[in-house]
């Protein structure tokens, strides 16, 4: 960011401090292999693998049945002619114990019935075909027997469709289970990379609960209330319901026009991670601290990132000598330095006065982007010796923390992300929302690559003034 000239300042916007999420883990299901066959499975407690040989076997059966009932196992058999013996057999005591026999209709499908048994168990069973004295194909599966759990019904009511930023959304609802009291009612955003818990809060004795929605961050969010399973009730969820957080003041410009700071790439820190960071405030003007604090409130606001402060550090972003070694447990560092100790371009008589973006990533996976770079080093450096005005403080600051979550600049002066420095911009445009936000927690989180390459990281440091 540059400097032409000195403005009035202008009094920053109230921010709320965001409140700690929490990642939703995804439901397991579990399907046992196929050894040696290949095909379709229409029944979770079946599965099937790629062998050397053509597909052999398509076999549907239960995941899970209820105890002292009876569950059919039917599939078609893809090898061999004419009528074929399918035997299931269940493993006992490391033997294999026949527990039913069919033979196949000359097209190959079959049908054969169990019974499930009293008792709760993880029944083994196997699957064998034989046709003109030879075994045709085999297959493992396995059927879980349970008691069926009872069904959990959530419903919700919303105090209004939205809300303006830091103004309370209160949700409320019922569950209705029998042993609905002591259970968690969790609300859940869904996200490009799937559900994400936002807050919880435990059910009451009578069924209810009361949650209230964040409002700290700018976001448009489906969002629902999900009560996990217990021993004996089945998960239940809510209908989605929307909602949205708007900001207080008007933003002005163009919502298009942001630029992405990576030139091949996009570069983003993992929105379902901490970003900690640390920050080098030698040589600092008075009330660095706080603005630097403000400026970080700022980014979690329009981002949804979620922001921890680990304490100072010696290092200063793209520094140089002893402010080079980077800390190893922060992915951002912000900091004051003068040419001699950062690479920052603050020599001679130019006008810059602050650098920000990323000096080292990895190859990452975003469900909203496509390929990105994540940020694993990144920061922002203020130049020590400029006179710096409280007001022009906070933008530059805010201004390089943007270029450090992976944005470009602006062209709009109207814009935070406006190249130049003019004292008095110190809320985000529309252009600024519009491209945070696909830094934020809205565009979801990361994932590994689909594959290794060899150009999995990027050569030299991505940064702008």
């Amino acid at each position: 960011m540059t400097a032409p000239s000195a403005r009035p300042a202008v009094v920053a916007p109230t921010v709320v401090a965001l409140a700690a999420l929490a990642l939703a883990g995804p439901l397991a299901v579990t399907e046992a292999a196929v050894p040696t066959t290949t095909g379709a499975s229409t029944g979770a407690g079946a599965g099937a693998s790629t062998g050397a040989t053509a597909s052999r076997v398509v076999l549907r059966a239960p995941q899970e049945v209820a105890p002292r009932t009876r569950f059919a196992v039917r599939g078609t058999l893809r090898v061999g002619s004419g009528r074929r013996t399918v035997t299931v057999s269940e493993r006992v005591d490391g033997r294999w114990r026949t527990r039913a026999r069919a033979r196949t209709t000359p097209r190959g499908t079959f049908r054969l019935r169990l019974r499930s048994g009293a008792a709760e168990a993880e029944r083994e069973l196997r699957l064998r075909a034989r046709g003109g004295g030879r075994l045709l194909a085999t297959s493992r599966f396995v059927v879980r027997v349970a008691v069926p759990k009872a069904a959990t019904a959530v419903t919700t009511s919303w105090s209004a469709p939205g809300a303006a930023l830091g103004i309370p959304l209160p949700v409320t609802g019922l569950v209705h289970a029998p042993d609905a009291a002591g259970r968690t009612a969790v609300l859940q955003a869904a996200l490009p990379s799937g559900w994400f818990d936002l807050t919880s809060t435990v059910v009451a004795p009578d069924g209810s609960f009361a949650l209230a929605a964040p409002t700290d961050w700018l976001a448009s969010l489906s969002t629902r209330v999900l009560v996990p399973e217990t021993a004996t009730s089945a998960e239940g969820a809510s209908t989605t319901t929307p909602y949205a957080v708007t900001p207080t003041w008007t933003p002005p410009g163009a919502a298009g026009d942001w630029t992405e700071l990576g030139p091949d790439l996009p570069l983003r820190h993992d929105p379902c991670r901490v970003v900690d960071y640390r920050t080098n405030l030698d040589g600092a003007p008075s009330g660095a601290a706080e603005a630097v604090a403000e400026a970080v409130r700022q980014v979690a606001l329009a981002t949804g990132l979620r922001f921890r402060h680990l304490g100072p550090t010696a290092a200063l972003f793209d520094g140089r000598g002893p402010h080079a070694a980077y800390p190893s447990d922060a992915t951002l560092v912000v900091g004051f330095g003068t040419a001699a100790q950062t690479h920052a371009p603050f020599g001679g008589a130019g006008r810059t006065i602050g650098w920000g973006g990323a000096s080292d990533s990895r190859r990452a996976r975003s469900a909203a982007l496509g390929d990105v770079w994540r940020i694993v080093e990144g920061g922002a450096v203020l130049r020590a010796d400029h006179p710096w005005q409280p007001a022009e403080l906070l933008e530059a600051l805010t201004h390089e923390i943007g270029h450090a979550v992976g944005l470009g600049h602006a062209s709009g002066a109207e814009q935070l992300m406006f190249p130049v420095s003019d004292g008095a911009n110190v809320v985000w445009g529309a252009g600024d929302l519009a491209g945070l936000r696909t830094a934020g927690l809205q565009a979801g989180c990361l994932t590994a690559p689909r594959r290794s390459r060899a150009d999995d990281r990027p050569r030299g440091v991505v940064a702008l003034p």
